[in-house]
C-alpha cells in the first residue's frame, strides 16, 4: 500500500514541473519523503486518517492550476512534514484560495445579525416618553392555536413593553 501511495504521489509531482525534475524517477526521493512523513504524521498506520490525508494531498498535488505546491515541495522550500500539516485551504490554488476569500467576504456581507427582524412604526406609544417611535417584532411564545406576542421597543428611551 505504501509503495504505490508513494508512487502515486510522485507522479502528481512530476506533472507540469517546468523542467524542475527530468523524469518521474527524479520525483520519487520527494515521493518518499512526503509519504514517510504522512505515515508518522498519521499515527503509523495505514488506515482511514492516512488514507484521507493522501487523498488531500494527491488532489492539491495534481491540480493542474497549482504548479506552485509542486514546484515548492520537489525544490525543498516546502518541507515533507510542513506539507502534510497544511490544511485544504493552505494547500489549494491562488486561484481557489482567492475565490473562497470573495465567497467568505460575501457571506459575511449579506449576512442578517442574529435575532428577530423587526419593524419600525408609530402604531404604538410608549408608556414612559408618549413617543410613536417604536420597533416591534412577534413571536409564538404560547402554543399555536393562542395569537402571536408582540415585542415593542421605544426608539426615543428605549422602554420595551409587550402587547
Amino acid at each position: 500500500m505504501r509503495d504505490k501511495v508513494r508512487s502515486l504521489i510522485a507522479s502528481a509531482l512530476y506533472k507540469d514541473t517546468d523542467g524542475l525534475v527530468a523524469d518521474l524517477a527524479g520525483a520519487e526521493p520527494a515521493a518518499a519523503a512526503v509519504e514517510a512523513a504522512m505515515f508518522t504524521a498519521t499515527g503509523t498506520d495505514v488506515g482511514g486518517a492516512y488514507k484521507s490525508k493522501y487523498r488531500q494531498l494527491s488532489f492539491n498535488l495534481k491540480d493542474a492550476k497549482n504548479v506552485a505546491l509542486r514546484s515548492r515541495v520537489l525544490r525543498g522550500d516546502l518541507t515533507p512534514a510542513v506539507l502534510v500539516g497544511m490544511s485544504n485551504e493552505e494547500l489549494a490554488n491562488e486561484e481557489t484560495k482567492a475565490y473562497r476569500k470573495e465567497v467568505a467576504e460575501t457571506m459575511l456581507r449579506e449576512a442578517q445579525p442574529g435575532g428577530n427582524a423587526r419593524a419600525t412604526t408609530d402604531m404604538f406609544r410608549c408608556g414612559k416618553c408618549k413617543q410613536r417611535r417604536t420597533t416591534y417584532h412577534q413571536m409564538q411564545t404560547r402554543s399555536a392555536d393562542e395569537p402571536m406576542t408582540t415585542f415593542v421597543c421605544c426608539l426615543e428611551c428605549g422602554n420595551r413593553w409587550k402587547c
